[in-house]
């Protein structure tokens, strides 16, 4: 996320969130929306932190989304970039073909010793297991209905590129749709990869975001 974070630290005050099993921690023998919630919630008592912007790119934009729902007293608002809430058939298993260890690892592919930098001491390969197991059991069970995303009462922003590959722009669409409170932003080309995505401009948008939430009253 630094390449997003790094833009925003003169603007907002940033505190990144190395998730549960993930950066260098250690990993659970599985992951689970909920776990990942509740690590997150621990994470922002450490911090003394009683309420939050959260913002959140790819599954960690179905995170902040989940925890505006189901742990609204610790949410302001809710930022997603590329947020992936649909994990039908074909979603799930394009993603777990993706995140293959045996796809990943083939010669040229850079992705593995990336994800070594990224979550040294740990195993990547057994990270990268774990979160396809999990995203065939999104596939199985959504950790959010439509009924949950219906009933969150905090303002969330959704942005995302017309021609993800992952995140198809029909999708982002329909999530607004289900939302109460919501703002979209729709940029030109892929959201994912990161890099490949209009930096700066959705640092802009965040920023504008954020400024109009503070400027509501907050509830709950």
């Amino acid at each position: 996320m630094a390449p997003i974070t790094d833009l925003l630290r003169d603007r907002l005050d940033v505190r990144p969130i190395n998730l549960l099993g993930h950066g260098g921690r250690p990993v659970p023998d599985r992951y689970t929306v909920a776990e990942f919630a509740d690590d997150i919630v621990a994470w922002l008592d450490q911090s003394g932190i009683r309420r939050a912007h959260l913002f959140g790119y790819s599954f960690g934009a179905y995170l902040a989304i989940y925890m505006a729902r189901h742990h609204p007293q610790r949410v302001r608002s809710a930022a997603t970039l590329a947020a992936k809430y649909v994990y039908d058939e074909r979603a799930v298993r394009h993603l777990t073909f993706l995140t293959s260890p045996t796809r990943l690892a083939r010669p040229g592919n850079k992705r593995p010793g990336e994800m070594k930098r990224d979550h040294f001491p740990q195993d990547w390969v057994r990270i990268t297991s774990n979160n396809r197991t999990l995203f065939g059991e999104l596939g199985k069970q959504p950790a959010l209905t439509e009924e949950d995303i219906r009933a969150i009462d905090r303002p969330v922003l959704v942005m995302s590129g017309d021609a993800d590959p992952l995140v198809p722009i029909e999708e982002s669409r329909a999530l607004t749709s289900l939302l109460p409170r919501w703002r979209l932003g729709i940029f030109a080309g892929p959201a994912h990869p990161l890099p490949l995505t209009p930096l700066p401009a959705i640092a802009d948008t965040l920023v504008q975001f954020i400024a109009e939430v503070e400027g509501q009253p907050a509830t709950g």
